[in-house]
């Protein structure tokens, strides 16, 4: 029963997932990388996101604080950052990173753009925040099914939950 119990809140918070808008199909696609020979696809790719995402922040940081925001840095480190997001299926990450970007594009040097800047920069931390601390939970629950059982989540049959 215990294990029964277990693959449902697996299967209920992989759902919320897509239900949220956290994640999108190439979730999907990275878990159909793993497999017996590679059983921790999605706990790696994460564990690497999370560590590369620490420095996207820092050097987004330092760019922001400038006395003179560096537009081409702040935006080249960005795009480094989607790309990263988008690698692991980050929805909302990519979505709040296109809101940073939009602010570089339309960049003017005035209060109200480094404002802007600046409150896109905090949604984006708490969408990181979000996304970090649900998807431990969620590669915890896999960790405490994998050892009996395959380390393959359960899916309820549909794409991204929609069907």
């Amino acid at each position: 029963m215990a294990w029964n119990s277990l693959q449902q809140q697996i299967a209920y918070m992989r759902q919320s997932f897509f239900d949220e808008g956290i994640l999108n199909e190439q979730f999907i696609r990275l878990e159909s990388l793993e497999d017996e020979r590679n059983p921790n696809v999605i706990n790696s790719m994460f564990i690497s996101y999370f560590t590369h995402a620490q420095n996207y922040f820092l050097n987004i940081d330092r760019a922001v604080r400038r006395t003179k925001v560096n537009v081409a840095k702040l935006d080249s480190c960005l795009r480094k950052f989607k790309h990263s997001s988008d690698s692991c299926g980050a929805q909302k990450m990519m979505n709040g990173i296109d809101q940073m970007l939009q602010c570089c594009w339309s960049w003017r040097e005035s209060t109200d753009d480094e404002e802007r800047l600046r409150i896109a920069l905090q949604s984006l931390k708490a969408e990181y925040n979000t996304l970090k601390n649900k998807m431990e939970a969620y590669l915890e629950l896999l960790r405490q099914a994998t050892p009996a059982h395959s380390s393959n989540p359960p899916s309820n049959g549909t794409a991204g939950g929609h069907g």
